[in-house]
């Protein structure tokens, strides 16, 4: 058996606005207000393996100053399917 790969998937935002994340599972909320900068660098991380669809893991938010990264884990008993995931502009 192939041990699972992680998939890096870029997440970005409008070059004007600053962006919020959610995920949404179930009709409700399980990750909320993951703030990225229209200038930084954040990548959802997902498994490929344990099952028949993708599970993300956790997103890794890096500034554009280079200070501050940041990793947001899923939770843990939250499956949170890729689709449930999305990225819109703070408003």
């Amino acid at each position: 058996v192939l041990p699972p790969k992680l998939l890096h998937y870029p997440m970005q935002c409008n070059p004007a606005d600053q962006c919020r994340i959610d995920c949404f599972q179930d009709g409700r909320t399980v990750l909320s207000s993951v703030r990225i900068g229209p200038e930084d660098r954040a990548v959802l991380v997902l498994s490929d393996g344990f099952s028949d669809r993708l599970k993300p893991l956790w997103i890794e938010v890096r500034p554009q100053s280079r200070r501050g990264n940041r990793t947001i884990l899923m939770p843990p008993r939250a499956f949170c399917d890729f689709q449930g995931i999305t990225l819109r502009p703070l408003g």
